[in-house]
């Protein structure tokens, strides 16, 4: 996870968690310990366009000193970065009151007034910070996936989140910085909890990554590639009928897939 770790968004939205000092430190000592991590960061709230860049900055830093100080043959490292827009439905925050300058609204987004990029903005200096909120929709979320490429030059996998975006901006998002669709969805019980469920198997992964012209991989959890899906036995050229997977897998919270259940992880190959 990580969120946003402006201090002045925390105090806000992130009551009885860890501050970002804390979830940094807990980062590095799974890294001294030889642990690979991933970070997240969740936007589209209260917080301004700097806090975003000054959670990314963090990121980089950390990993630096994690690389630097732990090595690349025995310690851990951020293996991947995933950005993800809020979904407020369901939720408290959701309803906090959208920000709309031209309907006679606060000029300047209030977390925008509050954010520095050093993240030591104050909630006490606008007063409506944590007042208004600024949804993301998929225009900012591939706006900001690219930019985290661009940033984090030290994070090998940037991941598409299409389980927050649906499969056509995940699929878009590969083109946005993304090398990485994450895992099968058989069941997700977050994003789901705030009216969000995009559900996709093997095969629909792997058609999605070859459709934008790439070519599928599996990889495990350390992001080595197990298998590149470039012949005819791969998961979505071994469908015969696009139709009757469609019904029952595209959009679902919860997907059978048997009695027995894997989990499998995809990338995407030049």
């Amino acid at each position: 996870g990580g969120e946003i770790f402006a201090h002045a968004v925390r105090e806000k939205i992130g009551l009885g968690k860890c501050n970002a000092e804390v979830w940094l430190t807990v980062m590095r000592v799974a890294h001294e310990l030889g642990m690979n991590t991933s970070a997240t960061m969740m936007f589209g709230h209260i917080e301004g366009i700097k806090d975003r860049i000054h959670h990314m900055d963090m990121v980089r830093s950390w990993q630096d000193n994690s690389i630097n100080d732990f090595g690349l043959a025995n310690g851990g490292r951020y293996n991947a970065f995933i950005s993800w827009p809020f979904q407020p439905d369901n939720t408290a925050l959701g309803r906090v009151k959208e920000w709309n300058a031209e309907s006679g609204d606060v000029a300047v987004f209030p977390g925008d007034a509050v954010a520095k990029l050093d993240g030591t903005g104050k909630k006490s200096d606008h007063p409506e910070f944590g007042r208004r909120i600024r949804l993301a929709g998929s225009s900012s979320y591939l706006r900001t996936q690219a930019l985290s490429r661009l940033f984090l030059d030290n994070i090998y996998s940037i991941g598409s989140s299409w389980v927050t975006m649906g499969p056509a901006i995940g699929q878009t998002a590969l083109f946005y910085g993304a090398n990485d669709m994450g895992s099968v969805m058989l069941e997700e019980n977050v994003v789901s909890a705030a009216g969000t469920t995009h559900c996709l198997d093997e095969a629909k992964i792997c058609r999605m990554i070859r459709e934008a012209g790439f070519t599928p991989a599996k990889r495990n959890n350390s992001y080595n590639i197990l298998a590149v899906h470039d012949g005819e036995d791969a998961p979505d050229k071994l469908v015969k009928d696009w139709s009757e997977s469609n019904k029952n897998r595209l959009f679902s919270h919860t997907c059978d897939s048997g009695s027995e259940s894997t989990t499998v992880e995809l990338t995407v190959t030049q």
